[in-house]
């Protein structure tokens, strides 16, 4: 999953910490990602916003980029992980939706 999260940090530019919260629901549109949270490694949780003066926005999705996200799915299904809807967790992921919805 790594080498995968590298190269989609590296097509769209998204920063490590938001990186990491993407989930396959944030995919609104067939091309277009919606970036609104991100993770905080000082309090190890994430938030609901970004720490870009723009706020939530929203990320084109290259073919190539879309390449990596199918890619992900098809490991996690391969290997049976659970990612909580994560686009690139592996395994168990440590945070998963809490009883308001959240993510936590």
């Amino acid at each position: 999953m790594s080498p995968l999260a590298l190269m989609f940090q590296y097509q769209t530019g998204i920063p490590i910490g938001e990186l990491v919260t993407l989930w396959y629901e944030n995919i609104e549109t067939p091309n277009y990602i919606h970036m609104q949270r991100m993770f905080r490694r000082d309090a190890r949780e994430i938030v609901e916003n970004t720490k870009s003066q723009d706020g939530d926005r929203q990320v084109y999705l290259t073919e190539a980029v879309k390449d990596n996200i199918n890619a992900a799915r098809r490991y996690q299904t391969k290997h049976g992980y659970d990612s909580n809807g994560f686009i690139f967790a592996r395994g168990q992921a440590e945070y998963s939706k809490t009883d308001d919805g959240t993510r936590g």
